[in-house]
């Protein structure tokens, strides 16, 4: 019976020992408690699109003289005008004033007429350049209303082109023709209509301005106002000063910039 008593003493003590410990954890619960919990898996934030940059405007707030000085101012007969005009009342700054006589977009490329400039006989994309101009604006207008739109865009797509590869740096600005006081054959204002639609388009596509100088010329009839008439198209004094007028209102003025700048 002793033997037997000790054989189940024996026993019992080798239960406790080792077998315990492979079925318990080998982590006291005191070190369990101390250990940090798993971190949480979470998905990387989307970064946010970086913004594009706001296109400079090309036209201040407010416009003052001194916003020309480094224009050049290029068309018609019309364009004398105000050549005539600023040389007595200023308005325009130091800005450069260049015409030709019955001058237009496509007697410039079909014609290969030339601009006078410092005795020399220069094309519009070489004024552009021999001026150093920060800013050209042209009007041609009156010129050009025997033609298509389409030919009106045709034509001016490869003289932007042309200033574009010399003065990548000059701001291109395209004023609006302007209403006539007598209308005769292809002369008449619907044409200036049809052609100013054609201008504003080719700017808006082209990343040009597009500058309406005509509004405050007009009747209610879209007529030239006989006040501001020389005869059936050109501008006296007076209308000169309502032209300088509407370049110096930014809300003339019509862009949509490329895309990203």
């Amino acid at each position: 019976t002793l033997t037997c008593l000790l054989l189940l003493a024996m026993l019992l003590s080798m239960s406790g020992c080792g077998g315990g410990k492979t079925a318990e954890s080998a982590v006291s619960p005191e070190t369990e408690a101390a250990l940090p919990a798993p971190a949480a898996l979470t998905p990387e934030p989307t970064p946010e699109p970086t913004p594009l940059p706001t296109p400079r405007p090309p036209v201040p707030e407010t416009i003052e003289e001194s916003w020309f000085d480094d224009a050049v101012f290029i068309g018609d007969s019309i364009t004398g005008m105000l050549s005539s005009y600023t040389l007595l009342n200023g308005g325009l700054g130091q800005a450069d004033i260049i015409y030709a006589n019955s001058y237009s977009c496509h007697g410039a490329m079909e014609e290969d007429l030339k601009l006078s400039y410092q005795g020399e006989r220069l094309s519009m994309p070489e004024l552009v350049e021999k001026t150093g101009a920060g800013k050209a604006f042209f009007l041609l207008a009156m010129n050009d209303l025997s033609r298509k739109p389409e030919e009106i865009k045709e034509c001016w797509a490869e003289i932007l082109e042309e200033i574009r590869s010399r003065c990548p740096d000059t701001q291109v600005f395209i004023q609006s023709g302007t209403p006539l006081f007598t209308e005769t054959g292809y002369l008449n204002n619907d044409n200036v209509e049809l052609l100013n639609e054609a201008l504003k388009d080719f700017c808006l596509e082209n990343h040009c301005v597009y500058v309406d100088i005509a509004q405050g010329l007009k009747d209610e009839e879209g007529k030239m106002q006989g006040k501001f008439s020389l005869d059936y198209a050109h501008f006296n004094g007076e209308g000169c000063k309502i032209w300088i007028e509407a370049l110096m209102d930014r809300d003339n003025y019509y862009y949509a910039p490329r895309s990203g700048t």
